[in-house]
């Protein structure tokens, strides 16, 4: 998915519930390719990787495209979408 990277914030912080969020909020604007989406414009959204997760995050170049490639794990109704790979786009 080609996203327009905002900007990032880096979270520690206990939750309500006493859980731990630990990780990075990225910050990011794109093209809605859904044919029902009623956006005009730029959708602007954040995207959340935990600490722990096996993503390498780049250092960005704020305004500037990258490709933020999923990978489908699980099968029917179980089955997400998580992030694997920020590659800045050519």
């Amino acid at each position: 998915m080609l996203v327009k990277v905002l900007g990032k914030k880096n979270l520690d912080f206990t939750s309500l519930d006493g859980r731990r969020v630990c990780g990075t909020q990225i910050f990011v604007a794109y093209r809605d390719p859904s044919p029902n989406s009623k956006v005009e414009g730029e959708r602007v959204d954040k995207v959340f990787i935990p600490a722990d997760a096996d993503v390498c995050i780049p250092e960005f170049q704020y305004g500037e495209t990258y490709d933020f490639v999923y990978e489908t794990v699980g099968i029917g109704v179980k089955a997400k979408s998580e992030l694997r790979e920020i590659v800045r786009a050519e």
